[in-house]
């Protein structure tokens, strides 16, 4: 679209230079420096249309996108801790320690708690 609008002015100003240098032919070449210049503002405004509907299917596209992407993540923020659950409760825990204690799988949770938090605090200070 910019290249045909580049050679409309072109042609625009060719018949200009052409109409002040030659003045036999500036009374023939008036007209069609008139329709020259007319045509090239048609170009002009339909290419300034052409790009407002680009920017706007480009909007919509944009908009679609970050709903998709906004759904995965509420997917995710349920599943996510779904998986770290059903992961913890499903590991075979015979042959690790505290195994034998009667709140082993307690002890692990309150532990692996604490890392959490460590973790948690340890980011929030770098922030």
């Amino acid at each position: 679209m910019h290249k045909f609008q580049n050679k409309i002015s072109h042609f625009y100003e060719a018949l200009a230079i052409c109409q002040n240098e030659q003045p036999a032919l500036k009374k023939l070449l008036q007209n069609y420096t008139y329709e020259a210049n007319i045509f090239k503002n048609v170009v002009n405004e339909n290419a300034v249309k052409a790009e407002e509907i680009f920017n706007y299917i480009q909007n919509i596209r944009n908009e679609k996108i970050n709903r998709n992407i906004y759904t995965l993540t509420l997917l995710s923020l349920l599943f996510l801790p779904l998986n770290f659950i059903t992961s913890f409760f499903g590991m075979n825990t015979s042959g690790m320690f505290l195994s034998q204690m009667k709140n082993g799988t307690f002890v692990l949770s309150i532990a692996m708690l604490v890392i959490v938090m460590i973790l948690i605090f340890v980011f929030w200070l770098k922030k």
